[in-house]
């Protein structure tokens, strides 16, 4: 009988002190972000030739892109949360140019470049909240500040795709070219509790800084060359500042 009630006292114990600690421990995040790229050597040898040779009055750089992120976090403590990420970013250049075709009419073709970063790792994130003590005001009670850093490997690609109808016919011609590297990313975020529910949620923005670049772009049978006739190499560089929202739920 004692055993019993020593065993329902430990497990009441237990259930009360659970209850008593209002960190969500575990979470799922969805986030958007706009990056900044540097595509220094694809803009000079692929985009701009492209464009000055065609059409002169375009300029079609890729300094840009949207990027899909989801988290899957830990709270270790009140001040430190680990977990693990990934994450999909996609810039795209195309335009329209008119193909001269001698005595007859110009031809309106299809051309496009597009960059892709698939990448995945763990994230770190130390919330500042405690060393700040916001709890004496409302709204600050339910806003963290965090700083984290993402460690994770990545894949960048570049997709060409050129495509010219000639009467009842079309010339395209579609190449991939790859090569993976480490990447690297720290923000600084701001999230603000929404419900405090069964179920926490979460709304916040982020701002920060990646650094991903590639080496040389290859084809899957090792090619390196970007065009016919063409000695161009090019790396990518996904390298540059860039801000998001999220939305966070945890529990």
């Amino acid at each position: 009988m004692k055993k019993h009630l020593l065993l329902a006292l430990t497990i009441m114990s237990f259930i009360n002190l659970s209850a008593q600690d209002s960190i969500p421990r575990l979470s799922i995040e969805f986030s958007w972000n706009h990056h900044k790229f540097a595509m220094d050597t694809l803009a000079k040898y692929v985009i701009e030739p492209g464009i000055n040779n065609i059409v002169q009055s375009l300029d079609k750089r890729i300094e840009s892109g949207s990027g899909y992120n989801f988290k899957i976090g830990y709270q270790v403590s009140k001040a430190f949360q680990v977990g693990l990420y990934g994450d999909f970013q996609r810039g795209i250049s195309e335009y329209k140019p008119m193909y001269p075709m001698g005595n007859s009419p110009s031809i309106e073709g299809f051309y496009s470049v597009r960059v892709e970063n698939l990448n995945a790792g763990i994230h770190m994130t130390y919330w500042l909240n405690s060393l700040i003590d916001l709890s004496s005001k409302r709204f600050f009670k339910r806003l963290n500040l965090g700083l984290s850093g993402h460690f994770g490997y990545a894949r960048g690609s570049f997709k060409q795709l050129s495509y010219v109808p000639i009467n009842e016919f079309a010339v395209s011609r579609f190449r991939v070219f790859t090569d993976d590297s480490f990447i690297y990313k720290f923000e600084l975020k701001a999230e603000y509790n929404i419900s405090q529910r069964n179920l926490f949620s979460f709304i916040g923005v982020k701002a920060g800084y990646q650094y991903f670049k590639t080496d040389y772009v290859k084809t899957q049978v090792g090619e390196d060359e970007l065009s016919l006739g063409s000695n161009v190499r090019v790396m990518l560089d996904f390298s540059g500042f860039y801000y998001g929202v999220y939305l966070k739920l945890a529990r």
